[in-house]
């Protein structure tokens, strides 16, 4: 059975939604120069530790890791929000330097809705 348009278009729409959001995160906090210096400081601010945990995400590759084993859960036929993770998680990655597992696994996910296996029918 195909799944309806709608639900291609809602994991498009969410795959360049969290990728759009997190170029924001990236460039207005990961990579702002003045919130690097602030972040050097003996005394952190409090929001700095965000960042930092961010910053370790990052270099682990946590964002497509994640995205990855929400797409091959989604191909395996898994039920449940497989799908919408894999997408949002692979918009992420692709922007924070994660490219090729956030790009295999937005592919992965839009194959198996194409193949007409378990695939979101209806948005989150």
């Amino acid at each position: 059975m195909r799944q309806a348009p709608a639900a291609y278009w809602g994991v498009l729409a969410l795959y360049a939604l969290a990728a759009t959001a997190t170029a924001a995160l990236r460039f207005l906090v990961i990579e702002e120069r003045a919130v690097g210096i602030a972040c050097m400081a003996v005394a952190l601010p409090p929001w700095c530790w965000g960042r930092l945990v961010a910053i370790w995400l990052l270099q682990h590759q946590v964002p497509g890791l994640l995205a990855l084993g929400a797409a091959w859960f989604a191909a395996a036929g898994g039920r449940g929000p497989w799908p919408w993770l894999a997408a949002g998680a692979g918009g992420v990655a692709v922007v924070l330097y994660q490219t090729e597992l956030g790009a295999l696994a937005g592919l992965v996910v839009l194959l198996v809705m194409l193949r007409g296996r378990r695939a979101p029918v209806a948005a989150p």
